[in-house]
């Protein structure tokens, strides 16, 4: 390249307009020519845009524990590592006064913006044009639920990237559209600290500011594990990806001591009409770009480096895999695609994804106020929410299922019973129902925390009950709103052919009922938890398999529940059960008395 054909190119590249195939063909043939430094002393830690030179930081770490808030604009960090990961494309293909790649400024950068895979932690390779090219999360499902993405969800790309270099003392750093999040890995095991795995297990963005362990963060995975331990080996290693969205704008203070980071995009910006689910995130892709990411590193001995880069959107050439973890993982191959022209197929031949202009380089300070920076470090986003349901509802029969007829001849008597399936090909009978009490407090002899919730804690259940059900539960376990606790016993047989496990969760063995005077019935919104051994013990903690039955072998059981005012007050309550069999199915009734004053 001449001096001319270099001076059109800088000129074409700082026009606010569509960055063409021909312009960036003519920027990536500068680029490949050797660079020449412009001058700084050799005593300076120099690094370069590459894809794969810089020293591979180590991939887990323990998470910041729950509770122990970092002051804002003091994120800590790891000097050798920042700014990566599950990525998609960020290409960074740049031009300097001498031919380089670092693009306008004439300064030479101390730091490399450096692609990783997620799923493996390691180095991606350049692309055929010196393009820093990322994995990209996809997602199974796409975006379903675009009201949540526009109010409390968003979309985290999984477009990561870190910063690497050799006496980084801080990081700063700003994106024009969305906002930046961090994410860390860490590894937990049952063998290590059960509790803590139990809360992982039963992570939700329902959950989100929940939890000791996993409270402060606004995405929880479970990556995966290579370890070929079995899932019930309690030392079985699991990766655990912990993403905390931060703002528009980081500062980050790096120091050896902390956990790996790497920071990726985020938008809850309206990405318009799309034909399904999973084309939605690529239309969120699309969002950024055009947009500009700016990057300052300052070192130890006090001197800043600024890059800063343009984002495009492209759809790279890949391949999906399963990893050693049996994870289905990105295989990408560095190489910008057309699709449509090389008749390839989205997901099994490429995937669309961001790369990088670095436009210009400097070794001024952060340009930007750092006013707002980590805005949102100090507090998990707020939680998906669930929507209200009737506390009475109408029966649904379903299909090749009969409406039960309720009258004295269908009517079982409570020492009679009938007959319910738990799981297929199982047949039991519930007799000797009885309703032993009805009361707004706690049964006398049960402990709230000795219960098994179903839903890992109990303030996780208030907050689903009382947006769903209408009610909470105070820590004594007395309910406030229109609900009562009932304890319940009966004797379950097995009447069927073979032995079989089974749950004392009397939810499960049938409904609260009523019937109006038409004959419809409905039913009730209720929750039930398992006693065991015929008396108060609290049944094993996320387990329904509390009894096995042989056929003809017998147990009395108790449970309690938490069921409506309105159907217990109706007088034609009643227990309805469900019968399974392929040839008959159909539901039973038996009668149910209100305990007596």
């Amino acid at each position: 390249m001449n001096e001319n054909e270099f001076w059109a190119a800088y000129t074409d590249s700082q026009k606010e307009i569509e960055l063409t195939k021909e312009r960036k063909r003519t920027i990536v043939n500068a680029a490949r020519r050797p660079h020449v430094k412009d001058g700084r002393s050799a005593s300076s830690h120099e690094a370069v845009v590459s894809g794969g030179q810089a020293k591979r930081p180590s991939m887990t770490a323990p998470a910041a524990p729950s509770g122990q808030r970092r002051p804002r604009s003091r994120i800590m960090l790891p000097i050798a590592a920042c700014l990566a990961v599950i990525a998609l494309a960020v290409g960074l293909v740049t031009l300097n006064g001498n031919g380089g790649l670092f693009g306008f400024g004439g300064a030479t950068p101390d730091f490399a913006v450096q692609a990783y895979a997620a799923d493996s932690d390691s180095i991606l390779e350049m692309g055929t044009e010196n393009q820093i090219i990322f994995s990209r999360t996809v997602d199974t499902y796409g975006i379903s639920d675009k009201a949540a993405y526009l109010s409390t969800e968003g979309y985290y790309t999984g477009c990561l990237f870190r910063v690497e270099g050799e006496g980084l003392a801080r990081i700063q750093a700003t994106v024009s559209t969305g906002a930046l999040y961090s994410r860390t890995n860490e590894t937990v095991s049952a063998g290590d600290d059960p509790d803590k795995l139990n809360e992982l297990m039963s992570w939700k963005p329902t959950a989100r500011g929940l939890g000791e362990h996993y409270g402060a963060y606004d995405d929880v995975q479970v990556v995966g594990s290579n370890d070929g331990l079995e899932k019930s080996d309690p030392n079985k290693q699991w990766v655990v990806s912990l993403t905390k969205k931060l703002g528009s704008t980081i500062d980050v203070a790096v120091d050896e001591d902390s956990p790996a980071c790497s920071f990726g995009f985020w938008t809850n910006e309206d990405y318009g009409e799309v034909e399904s689910d999973m084309d939605a995130p690529d239309a969120v892709i699309d969002l950024f770009d055009g947009a500009t990411l700016t990057i300052t590193a300052t070192f130890a001995d006090g001197h800043t480096t600024t890059q800063v880069i343009e984002l495009h959107a492209a759809d790279v050439k890949a391949a999906m895999t399963q990893g050693d973890s049996g994870v289905y993982e990105i295989e990408l191959t560095p190489e910008i695609v057309d699709p449509e022209a090389d008749g390839l197929e989205k997901y099994a031949d490429y995937i669309h994804t961001l790369y990088g202009v670095v436009k210009q380089t400097t070794h001024e300070a952060f340009p930007y106020s750092l006013d707002n920076a980590n805005e949102f470090e100090d507090a998990a986003s707020e939680p998906m929410t669930f929507e209200r349901q009737d506390v009475v509802r109408p029966l649904d029969v379903g299909n090749g299922t009969s409406a039960p007829v309720v009258s004295e001849e269908t009517l079982h008597s409570a020492e009679e019973g009938a007959r319910f399936t738990f799981e297929q090909d199982s047949l039991f009978s519930i007799s000797n129902l009885a309703m032993l009490e009805r009361s707004t407090d706690m049964p006398d002899g049960i402990a709230l925390e000795s219960l098994r919730s179903g839903m890992g804690s109990w303030a996780y259940y208030n907050r689903v009950v009382s947006q769903i059900d209408g009610y909470t539960l105070d820590d004594d376990g007395t309910i406030q709103g229109d609900f009562s606790w009932v304890v319940m016993e009966a004797d379950i047989a097995n009447v069927g052919k073979r032995s079989s496990e089974l749950t004392a969760d009397g939810g499960f063995f049938g409904e609260y009922a009523i019937v109006d005077d038409e004959g419809a019935v409905s039913t009730a919104l209720a929750r039930s938890f398992a006693l065991l051994n015929g008396g108060w013990d609290s049944a094993k903690s996320n387990e329904y398999s509390d009894l096995v039955l042989a056929p003809g072998e017998s147990s009395h059981v108790r449970w309690v529940a938490i069921v409506p005012n309105e159907i217990l007050d109706d007088p034609s309550l009643f227990f309805l059960t469900f019968v399974d069999d392929s040839d008959n199915r159909h539901f039973e009734c038996i009668e149910l008395s209100l305990p007596s004053e």
